[in-house]
């Protein structure tokens, strides 16, 4: 059993566009954009629907503070219900990590990770519900 990204495609632009407005929707409250706000902008890559199509797993980049060491953003991994629109992060912090991909049953995340600055990138998978990630 390998996993799957066969809802990769389908409806994707509606549910960028869904991740994206929840993200930036404090930045709307304002009428302009200030150049401390630059900063703290995180964006969105990759977005995976689950197999049952009522979740979505993706990324987003998280810029470094003044107090982090100089290096490139760090890349989280977000859980989304498409119903209630309640997002949460599985992984945070010092982690880059890309291509989210779903088990076909829907549990577990599969991702290539890179956890600190002189890591190597491994895959890595874990529980939707929460937990330790494990390679």
């Amino acid at each position: 059993m390998g996993f799957s990204s066969k809802y990769h495609l389908n409806h994707k632009s509606g549910l960028i566009l869904l991740v994206c407005m929840s993200m930036i929707s404090g930045l709307m409250a304002r009428e302009l954009l200030a150049p401390e706000d630059v900063m703290t902008i995180r964006t969105t890559a990759a977005v995976v629907i689950s197999p049952d199509g009522n979740s979505l797993a993706y990324t987003v980049s998280v810029p470094r503070t003044i107090a982090d060491e100089p290096g490139v953003n760090f890349v989280e991994l977000h859980v989304v219900d498409r119903t209630t629109g309640e997002s949460r992060a599985l992984l945070a912090g010092d982690v880059k990590v890309s291509s989210p991909s779903w088990s076909p049953d829907g549990s577990v995340i599969a991702f290539i990770m890179q956890h600190g600055d002189d890591a190597v990138s491994q895959v890595w998978s874990i529980p939707v519900g929460g937990g330790a990630p494990r390679q």
